[in-house]
């Protein structure tokens, strides 16, 4: 991956541009993008590994960051497409070393987009804002907060999508906003 960044050769592309004020001035407007393109690498984060794109000559600083590698932490592939933040690139949900994720399909026709759940399968980065593994002495430890299952994760989700990106059909099902926590006031 190293040395085909370095021989990486600059490239250009170029694309029309067109919005309504180009349109109303009957304007021939172009935008030109000059670079070495990108390389894909997989970065390790708190919900797993994730395919994303990086501009080649930084390919050399990117991979000696810990967390970042040239091939899924999982299954070891530089093809994996498990999770996928590239653009033109489709996640799969499938990867040789690990369960596919469950999730839920928006249910709006015209949308259909995929809700996954959040909880990390396979490797993740534990980061400094994990306390999972902190013991606090004298806390009761009962499990009563741990009911979220992936159905239940998932379908909150749905429906803070369903909320925001189509109000209509969220009223037409039922779901509404959830309810506001009371704000502080100051009162002179």
């Amino acid at each position: 991956m190293l040395a085909k960044a370095r021989q990486a050769q600059p490239s250009n592309s170029r694309e029309n541009f067109i919005d309504n004020d180009t349109k109303s001035a009957d304007a021939n407007v172009s935008i030109t993008r000059d670079g070495y393109g990108h390389a894909t690498v997989y970065k390790l984060t708190p919900t797993g590994c994730v395919r994303i794109a990086i501009a080649v000559q930084s390919i050399g600083s990117v991979l000696s960051t810990p967390g970042y590698a040239p091939e899924c932490f999982d299954c070891g592939r530089d093809d994996c497409l498990y999770v996928t933040q590239v653009r033109g690139e489709v996640s799969t949900n499938e990867c040789e070393a690990k369960a596919a994720r469950p999730y839920r399909a928006c249910p709006v026709r015209s949308c259909r987009k995929p809700i996954y759940d959040s909880a990390p399968t396979g490797k993740f980065l534990s980061d400094e804002f994990d306390h999972s593994g902190r013991v606090i002495e004298g806390a009761i430890d009962d499990d009563e907060y741990n009911t979220s299952t992936p159905a239940s994760r998932t379908k909150a989700a749905m429906d803070l999508h369903l909320i925001g990106f189509h109000p209509q059909e969220a009223m037409e099902m039922g779901i509404q906003k959830p309810r506001e926590l009371p704000r502080m006031e100051l009162v002179n």
